[in-house]
């Protein structure tokens, strides 16, 4: 018999592919048999097979079984959290991206991956958001 643990995924709005959410992070923390999501209305993701941001809620989430046999594929990506500033004019609004990338990827593969993003998001500001490369940092979460 094979086991399945449960684990919490967030389903990419673009290609609908599952991130799987570690068990505490600023998005919120697993609690038995549910997930606590953190108080964030919309939250900007990076979706890696398009490499496109898209917007996306923490209504997203869904409980998944997850597959001892394919805890290989899953330990090669994380899921990472982008924070950055606009660089637009003098705004300097604070913004935070999260995408699925590799596991194994330094912080300034993931940067230079959000940096590399032709599509744009609008800043809270009500222009589009611009990046500059100082102002973007990566961190894995795990």
């Amino acid at each position: 018999m094979i086991k399945h643990e449960i684990v919490f995924s967030l389903r990419c709005p673009l290609c609908t592919e599952p991130i799987v959410l570690p068990r505490r992070s600023s998005l919120g923390i697993y609690a038995g048999p549910r997930f606590i999501p953190a108080r964030i209305g919309q939250i900007t993701l990076l979706c890696a097979k398009y490499g496109r941001m898209c917007q996306s809620t923490l209504e997203n989430i869904v409980q998944d079984l997850f597959r001892p046999d394919a805890r290989d594929r899953a330990d090669s990506t994380a899921l990472w959290e982008v924070t950055c500033e606009c660089a637009h004019g003098s705004c300097r609004l604070p913004h935070t991206i999260y995408t699925s990338w590799a596991a194994g990827a330094s912080q300034h593969e993931v940067v230079d991956l959000i940096l590399q993003v032709e599509d744009t998001i609008r800043c809270a500001a009500g222009h589009y958001l611009k990046l500059r490369t100082g102002g973007v940092r990566a961190r894995k979460l795990e």
